[in-house]
């Protein structure tokens, strides 16, 4: 009886433990980590609307029968107390008490002790997977789908051991719940768990007969595995009925609307020793402190007893390294392979390891491994030994839970009452919005308004054509997919009229330009510190939106079955074993009959091993520690020392920066960084370094010469830059020669200019109804001054020239279509880049349409990557011979600099080169040059860009260089349009109102010299940083 209330004491010890070191830090954790907004978004949903599975807030809508129910269910019912952080924290709580209790049962059962049990619930409650998918990943129904299936697993070997149907029904009941909460883990527990657990049953069968389990035989096996064999095929054939009924809306939902996107490349799948960080995250740091006892864990596993989990075990250890070696994909097959994140096998694999090494600490503190350890060595070294153990645990889990502060996974938190107060106020919630640098808060957001996004945080669902045909996971964090992740967010910018998207949320300053120069303007700031952006002339939402509907039936079992599942396990697991074993007192004496393996000795090579081992695991520590080390040498080569220069540029710290420097006595850290908070420009603000590479073009022991080959990813463009540094050797460090910035001082300390400003007062009165005809600004009038379509290297793009021939500016907006022989439409779109969309009154500007493809409609391979600097041709199936125009103006009062202006522009070896000279008050951030190019008739054949690197500063200059574009093989398809519309309305009496307007173009009119083009007209469209009031 002491025994039995000792080990009770392990798991009660263990609870408390779990609830103190998971529960404690949970707060601090939990909403930073990857995936729990998204279960509390889907728990959102519930919470509203329990038997309707479609969610329209993301993508264009996706029904919840995509993913089993239970968890989400659970923190709705939560969210009813307390809210839904309360519900998600309720949640997590009951998780770490069902996985503990699961852990004890499973870890009885293989080694059929309860004080190893006890230990089992420990070694829990400190498994590096786990810490590192509760506390890292968030992954709540994962983490309640294993807890149940660890508590299924001892009542289905019962069952197969002794055939009792009390066993049969809590084991599928059991398996119910954990089908219902994860549908990835009992299916994939089935192959890796159940069946091995099975062949464990029929082993402990065959050896009540032998005697032991090394006196089984073939022929003993073969005996005993026919005698349990229809338990095991009843087993079999009723988990998969259970697990099919249980979520029968899911298997139909996967069987109508199955996965067929792009592959979303994760770091569990790269070649680990390749990519050191993917190895690091997914395997070394959730195997933590186990991968010291992998010799005794191997050993206990390959036993005969447990064969068939070891094969398990091993097959998961080999899943769970990737792309390390091509096993996993010649397994999994290459479908499965790109689908499937692998860390889950090595989740799964400490979890077969977890029993086994609560079984080496009974060893180690109680059995033979202790006897050994003091009968070589003295009490001192068993103590020492103890601590070293101790402290291996506790710093494994504890650096896996603060993972994150070493590499934070989420921004700062994001106060989302003014977002909300935003979507609330003047019917904002009628259109799409776009968050832009959220991370997983943006699934807070969602849950907390009804207002929809075209984004998500849920790929395996979203059926949007721009995002199926990507490798990106989301557009809330583009910029991390480099020009793939640029490009597809650049087609919503261009288009967002496609989803009615018309609020974009930046907490990026990073994405700002390519808004700008899409044709979004900002609103306002939020106290939040959120900018917000809109694009004028987007249509609302349609009163009704599309939607895909299931059969009643689906509905009401999605939202009863999962309940029904819980309550009946609850029943038969708790309330039944209260009754009998508690209340009645009947004692349950089938047992799981495995006392034999943990009274042998261990083998004295098992001890060699582990021994042995256990100093490569130290030896491979030490060399991870100084491949660290090494890898923060960063002055210990002139390569290194350039490289660490610009990667401290790149993450803005520039005191590193500076120390890198072999600076003079007047160039201090103050001047650096002064210098470096007036360079301003396209590369210098918002470039992020994607590649660097060196070349030792000359070297001796104390100087070095290196060519530096450096690429920027900017929300505009990718620009590549060639720099020289000469690098000396002070000490053991290798130094680089600073270069003091070239800075023009302008002529005048004091300037002023007049200006002529713009206020719309917006309503006359404060109200909350419509808008009255009176209380709107008519649209400004526009005029097409010509408009031709061409076809250039494969593609057709409409160009031309357009005037604000009104008094007010005009923000501006531009569609064309194409139609072939028959007048079928073939393709629309609309502007992107080579357009100015704020027009002051009677300014002009040039213009070009491509007709580019939307993601997901081109008839080419899927894994074509999206490369902004690529396009790709839009698949007419016909040749187009006319085209209309469109164009809408509304009045604007923003982003109106124009006082910027060219000077000195001259051609020179075949280039047009030039400055651009800033006469105003302001600094223009990044200046776009458009380039109209002419015929020998005059008229507008091409239209190009040019995206000037660096800022223009008040009264100062910066040249720019624009090569000689070859439009050999350029087509003039058609001069004039079939139709042009102007804000609605035919654009022929407007030209024949102001047809001499046509001739201000001659302004920046160059004489080129070139025979297919002689002229070519310059414009500028300016984008400045942080205008006023920003």
């Amino acid at each position: 009886m002491q025994l039995k209330k000792d080990h009770y004491l392990l798991l009660v010890l263990a609870l408390a433990i779990g609830l103190l070191f998971h529960g404690g830090t949970m707060f601090s954790t939990l909403e930073d980590t990857y995936d729990v907004y998204v279960h509390v978004f889907f728990a959102d949903h519930y919470a509203h609307s329990w038997f309707e599975p479609w969610e329209m807030r993301w993508y264009t809508g996706f029904s919840l029968t995509s993913y089993p129910p239970m968890a989400h269910q659970l923190i709705a019912l939560f969210s009813y107390l307390g809210g839904l952080k309360f519900g998600a924290y309720a949640l997590g709580y009951a998780i770490i008490i069902l996985y503990i209790t699961g852990s004890y049962r499973f870890g009885k059962m293989i080694s059929g002790n309860d004080r190893a049990a006890g230990y089992t619930a420990l070694v829990a409650v400190f498994t590096p997977s786990v810490v590192e998918s509760f506390h890292v990943f968030g992954q709540l129904p994962m983490m309640l789908g294993i807890g149940w299936l660890l508590h299924a697993l001892p009542e289905i070997y019962l069952w197969v051991r002794y055939g009792k149907l009390n066993y049969f029904r809590n084991g599928l009941s059991i398996i119910a719940v954990a089908v219902c909460s994860h549908h990835v883990t009992p299916i994939f527990g089935m192959v890796f768990f159940v069946l091995p657990l099975m062949g464990t049953a029929v082993m402990d069968g065959a050896k009540e007969e032998a005697g032991s389990y090394r006196s089984i035989g073939v022929l003993l096996f073969i005996k005993y595995f026919r005698k349990y064999f229809p338990r095991v095929i009843a087993t079999g054939l009723c988990v998969i009925i259970v697990a099919v009924v249980v979520i029968l809306p899911y298997w139909i939902y996967s069987k109508n609307d199955p996965i067929t996107q792009v592959p979303i490349p994760h770091g569990s799948r790269d070649n680990f020793f390749e990519v050191f960080s993917s190895g690091l995250v997914f395997f070394i740091i959730p195997w933590g402190f186990l991968l010291a006892l992998l010799p005794y864990i191997a050993y206990r596993l390959f036993s005969k007893r447990n064969i068939f989990l070891g094969l398990s075990f091993g097959l998961l250890l080999i899943l769970g390294t990737g792309g390390t070696t091509p096993i996993p994909k010649l397994l999994l097959g290459e479908n499965a392979f790109s689908i499937l994140t692998l860390e889950r096998f090595t989740f799964w694999a400490t979890i077969l390891a977890t029993p086994v090494t609560g079984e080496f600490l009974w060893s180690f503190f109680e059995g033979p491994i202790r006897n050994r350890i003091l009968s070589n060595n003295s009490r001192k070294v068993y103590n020492f030994l103890i601590g070293v153990m101790v402290i291996s645990i506790f710093c494994s889990a504890g650096f896996t839970m603060n993972l994150s502060y070493f590499r934070p996974l989420q921004p700062k938190t994001v106060e989302i009452t003014p977002l909300l107060n935003f979507i609330n106020t003047d019917k904002h919630d009628k259109w799409r919005f776009l968050t832009l640098g959220f991370g997983d808060q943006m699934a807070w957001l969602s849950a907390n308004t009804t207002a929809l996004t075209i984004d998500g945080n849920y790929h395996s669902a979203r059926r949007v054509p721009e995002l199926t045909s990507r490798a990106v996971e989301r557009l809330e964090n583009s910029k991390y997919k480099g020009s793939e992740g640029i490009g597809t967010l650049q087609q919503f910018l261009t288009y967002p009229e496609q989803y009615h998207l018309k609020y974009i949320f930046s907490n990026d300053k990073f994405y700002d330009p390519v808004l700008y120069f899409c044709g979004w303007h900002r609103v306002k700031l939020l106290d939040n510190g959120i900018m917000v952006w809109e694009r004028e002339d987007v249509s609302a939402l349609p009163a009704l939106l599309p939607k895909k509907d299931i059969p009643i039936y689906q509905k009401i079992m999605w939202g009863t079955v999962p309940m029904l599942c819980l309550v009946m396990t609850f029943f038969f697991n708790v309330q039944l074993h209260w009754i009998n074993h508690i209340v009645k007192g009947n004692v349950n004496r089938d047992s799981y009959g495995n006392p034999e393996t943990l009274k042998e000795t261990i083998h004295p090579i098992t001890y060699f091993l582990s021994k042995y081992w256990f100093y490569l695991v130290l030896l491979f520590v030490f060399l991870i520690i100084s491949n660290i080390y090494l890898i923060n040498l960063k002055q210990d080569t002139p390569s290194k020392t350039v490289i660490s220069y610009y990667n401290a540029l790149d993450f803005g710290e520039f005191e590193e920066a500076y120390g890198y420097l072999n600076s003079p006595e007047a160039y201090t850290l103050q001047q650096f960084m002064l210098e470096k908070s007036v360079t301003d420009g396209l590369v210098e603000s918002y470039g992020k370094l994607d590649d660097i590479r060196t070349t030792v073009v000359s070297a001796t022991s104390d100087h070095a010469f290196i060519k530096t080959d450096l690429t920027f990813i900017t929300p505009l463009e990718v620009f590549h830059r060639t720099k020289e540094h000469v690098l000396i050797k002070r000490g053991t460090k290798w130094l680089m020669q600073a270069e003091p910035l070239e800075y023009a001082i302008p002529a005048d300390q004091f300037v002023f200019t007049n200006a002529t400003n713009f206020k719309n007062q917006g309503r006359k009165k404060i109200t909350t109804e419509e808008t009255f005809h009176t209380d709107i600004l008519d649209r400004p009038v526009l005029h097409v001054l010509e408009a031709a379509l061409v076809y250039f290297q494969g593609k057709y793009s409409v160009v031309g020239m357009l005037q604000n021939i009104d008094s007010y500016p005009a923000d501006i907006s531009l569609k064309a279509k194409l139609y072939d022989t028959d007048s079928s439409l073939l393709i629309q779109y609309t502007e992107k880049f080579h357009v100015t969309h704020k027009l002051a009154p009677k300014e002009i500007t040039p213009f070009r349409i491509d007709f580019e493809s939307l993601g997901g409609t081109y008839n080419k391979e899927d894994s074509i990557p999206f490369d902004p600097d690529t396009f790709v041709e839009a698949n007419l199936g016909k040749r187009a011979c006319s085209f209309e125009l469109e164009t809408l103006a509304t009045v604007t009062t923003q982003d109106l600099y124009k006082d910027i202006s060219f000077t000195d522009v001259i051609m020179k070896d075949g280039n047009i080169v030039g400055k651009l000279f800033n006469q105003g008050t302001g600094t223009v951030t990044i200046p776009q040059i458009l380039l109209a190019y002419y015929n020998n008739q005059n008229r507008i054949v091409w239209v190009d860009h040019l995206f000037v690197e660096k800022s223009v500063k008040p009264r100062r200059n910066e040249d720019f260089r624009k090569q000689r574009p070859d439009l050999e093989g350029l087509e003039i398809v058609a001069y004039q349009a079939d139709e042009i519309l102007v804000n609605g309305l035919d654009n022929t009496p407007i030209r024949a109102k102001y047809k001499g307007g046509s001739l201000d173009r001659n302004r920046n009119l160059i004489m080129t010299g070139w025979i297919d083009v002689p002229s070519v007209s310059l414009s500028l469209n300016n984008y400045v940083g942080n205008p006023t009031p920003f």
